[in-house]
C-alpha cells in the first residue's frame, strides 16, 4: 500500500478483501493507531456534452494517476451512463471522511478540478455516504 496507513507502526491489518463471485467486499470498520474509523464512499457525478468528453477524460485520467497515492484512498471506479444523459460518475472508497477531505482540499486536486470546471457545459456534483448497519 502506498498510503500513510501502511507506514504507521501501530497499523493493524486494515482491510480484508474477500473475492466472492467476482465481487469484492471489505471490512467497513478500520482500526488505525488505536482509533476506529468508518470507511466512506464518495460519488462524483459529472454532466458533460458529448463533444467535450475527450477533454474531460484527459483530466479524469490525471486524477486517476494521482489519487491512489493519497493517504486513506482504498479504491475507485469510473462509470459512463449508458443512456443519452452524457453522465460520468466516479465512486471512490476512503478509510475516513478526514482522508477524503484532505484530498478534496489539496492544491493538487483543486488544480485539476479548476481545469474540469473551465470546460464549457461540464458540471460536477459531490455526494458522500457512510455505511449503515442493516442487520
Amino acid at each position: 500500500m502506498k498510503d500513510g496507513l501502511a507506514k504507521s507502526k501501530n497499523a493493524r491489518k486494515l482491510i480484508i478483501l474477500i473475492r466472492l463471485s467476482g465481487f469484492i467486499f471489505f471490512y467497513r470498520r478500520i482500526r488505525r493507531e488505536g482509533r476506529v474509523y468508518m470507511a466512506i464512499k464518495v460519488f462524483i457525478k459529472r454532466q458533460c456534452p458529448k463533444d467535450k468528453e475527450r477533454e474531460l477524460f484527459r483530466y479524469i485520467k490525471e486524477i486517476r494517476r494521482r489519487v491512489p497515492q493519497q493517504s486513506g484512498y482504498i479504491s475507485g471506479e469510473y462509470l459512463k451512463s449508458i443512456d443519452e444523459t452524457h453522465e460520468i460518475a466516479t465512486i471512490s472508497s476512503w478509510f475516513s471522511l478526514g482522508d477524503w477531505q484532505a484530498w478534496f482540499e489539496s492544491e493538487e486536486r483543486k488544480e485539476i478540478q479548476s481545469k474540469i470546471d473551465s470546460i464549457a457545459g461540464v458540471t460536477t456534483e459531490y455526494s458522500i455516504y457512510r455505511y449503515i448497519k442493516t442487520r
